[in-house]
């Protein structure tokens, strides 16, 4: 018999998306999952939806709770799954017919406990729907161990959404989103989930679809505070590895001195976040060595250089810069 998957749908107001995602859900390839619904607390008529939904497809199950965030929302899926493996779906998100098929497969043959799938990141409805319909995966699916060569592959793992991932049950049993942040909490989850594992298997596909028109999500439209909120967040997980897993700690902080560093060029045009300077400073020049690791090419890390040692006259280059493109734009 197949193994049950337990897909967790958040829902609050998405009135004008749920009924795409839950039909991208009941039409998998894989027919042996259990969908929980969770109406945290939706007042457009979301929740009468999805108890219609679920009416005519047992494998639907709908909890109504008051609203608490869409970490407590999750959280009360995972303590409902009684799924082998556990996937999160967001109420305004799609998947393509072979999301859990592809994803549960990938895990079995390469023997691991996490799987990761690449974003499709629709701008329209037509083009989630034409996704959705037509897409053909590639099989690409590869191994990515916790070792030496991490940095090679981590790029392809790095990203944190909560969306494009399937977990054994036995691994996120004792794990929560957190309930007091409202900003990568997923990315939280998602490093926790790492403590347990040695390795990942990745998939080369776009198999979740992602819809970044129409949403006001945070993590959808950054604003100035949330992107440090971020920085913090990746700060919180390459801590949590230290003294777990090397390789894994290594990659993360190097993730977080490029985000530190983007950000610092960034706070020069955002007046109201010039409070984050000092911090962004002093966290630059911690992880020199660790900027010098990355991807990025000499250029960028002479310029890393630069806003440690003399980060006024950085951000006046940068500034001066910027105008003269401004000019030059505007001049035609």
């Amino acid at each position: 018999m197949e193994d049950l998957i337990s897909v967790i749908v958040p829902v609050y107001n998405n009135i004008n998306d749920i009924e795409k995602c839950l039909t991208s859900i009941q039409n998998q390839t894989y027919g042996n999952f259990e969908c929980i619904l969770i109406d945290d607390g939706s007042t457009d008529g979301s929740g009468e939806f999805i108890d219609k939904f679920a009416e005519s497809d047992n494998r639907f199950k709908v909890f109504h709770k008051e609203n608490g965030g869409v970490s407590s929302a999750r959280n009360l899926g995972l303590d409902n799954a009684s799924g082998a493996w556990i996937s999160f779906v967001d109420g305004d998100d799609q998947i393509v017919p072979v999301y859990l098929e592809e994803l549960h497969n990938a895990l079995v043959q390469k023997d691991c406990k996490v799987a990761v799938c690449e974003m499709f990141k629709s701008q329209s409805k037509r083009q989630s729907e034409e996704h959705r319909n037509n897409y053909q995966p590639s099989k690409n699916h590869e191994t990515i161990v916790f070792d030496k060569t991490l940095k090679k592959t981590f790029t392809k793992i790095s990203t944190c959404a909560v969306g494009g991932k399937m977990y054994g049950a036995d691994i996120v049993k004792d794990i929560r989103f957190s309930t007091d942040v409202s900003f990568t909490e997923d990315a939280l989850f998602f490093s926790d989930s790492l403590v347990n594992v040695n390795k990942v298997v990745y998939l080369n596909d776009t198999l979740y679809i992602y819809k970044v028109y129409g949403s006001n999500s945070l993590s959808r439209h950054p604003t100035p505070e949330s992107r440090f909120s971020r920085v913090g967040k990746i700060e919180k997980i390459y801590k949590h590895f230290k003294g777990k897993n090397k390789y894994i700690y290594r990659e993360f902080r190097t993730l977080y001195s490029v985000l530190c560093f983007r950000d610092f060029t960034f706070i020069e045009m955002q007046e109201e976040v010039l409070k984050h300077k000092k911090y962004l400073v002093k966290q630059l020049r911690k992880n020199v060595r660790y900027f010098m690791r990355s991807h990025n090419p000499g250029r960028t890390k002479k310029m890393y250089v630069m806003a440690c040692m003399l980060p006024n006259l950085f951000q006046k280059i940068l500034k001066k810069k910027r105008d003269e493109e401004k000019a030059d734009i505007k001049n035609g």
